[in-house]
């Protein structure tokens, strides 16, 4: 194996140990940056550790950011935009493999969103990462010590690990929750009352595959519900899906936190 592929899957081994560990805490008001190394707010062109670049296509502008984080920190990344954006990450490898061919496979892709927060730690070393976001957003950038992190949760702070905010059309859609681990605190709102049903890796493929429906699904699952929001604790460390049926356009979010129960179960 040549050196880039070692290097590019130790950057993955370390964020997904990382993502288990690490979330900004939640005394924050909302609207309010965490933390107090928050670099600066600006359209496409974040001073710290940014490389931005605009191309057009079809009119629409994509914003390219560079994020460098030192070993032992992890960014969090917040991106806001008024109208519905959707927002491409990538690790170094993936990011040339599309500047060279324009590829997107592997590539995490949000659609729809108007607010993200997602982690980059650096525990064993450096990590790059690469934001392109298509249309316009606001990207700003919190680094926190991984140790001072870890050190809070264990003593009982509760942190948020994730969280996104999107609108979806009048029709059944879905959601990915995700990094889950056990014993996290999941809060799911909507803008108006909806039917839902959160799904394991397994059933959500025999959805995908067409073998199952959503009323099929719903009656079978633990996790369901009508209503403007939903709380529960994840049990096990597989990712969950969230499938919205809806008769309007409505805005989803959800909030996912850290606990002190989740670092005791191995994160």
């Amino acid at each position: 194996m040549g050196y880039l592929a070692r290097k590019f899957l130790n950057g993955l081994f370390t964020t997904a140990l990382i993502l288990f560990i690490c979330g900004i805490h939640t005394h924050n008001a909302s609207g309010e940056k965490p933390g107090a190394n928050h670099q600066s707010d600006n359209k496409a062109d974040n001073k710290a550790g940014t490389q931005p670049g605009v191309r057009i296509a079809d009119e629409v502008s994509f914003a390219e950011n560079r994020l460098d984080v030192k070993k032992g920190e992890v960014a969090f990344v917040e991106i806001r935009s008024q109208e519905p954006s959707t927002i491409y990450i990538m690790y170094p490898t993936q990011y040339n493999k599309y500047k060279t061919t324009g590829s997107l496979e592997g590539v995490l892709e949000h659609k729809n969103v108007t607010w993200l927060i997602h982690p980059v730690p650096a525990m064993l070393e450096d990590q790059t990462v690469y934001f392109i976001q298509k249309g316009e957003t606001i990207f700003s950038v919190v680094y926190e010590n991984i140790q001072e992190r870890i050190d809070g949760l264990i003593k009982g702070e509760e942190m948020l690990r994730a969280g996104m905010e999107m609108r979806v059309a009048d029709k059944e859609n879905v959601v990915r929750l995700t990094p889950l681990i056990p014993d996290l605190k999941m809060m799911l709102d909507f803008s108006k009352e909806a039917k839902f049903v959160i799904l394991k890796t397994i059933d959500f493929a025999r959805y995908r595959k067409g073998l199952k429906n959503f009323d099929q699904l719903y009656e079978e699952s633990v996790h369901k519900g009508s209503g403007t929001g939903y709380n529960f604790t994840t049990k096990d460390f597989e990712d969950l899906y969230l499938i919205i049926k809806t008769p309007d356009p409505i805005r989803v979010k959800y909030i996912i936190r850290a606990t002190k129960e989740s670092a005791e179960s191995g994160c």
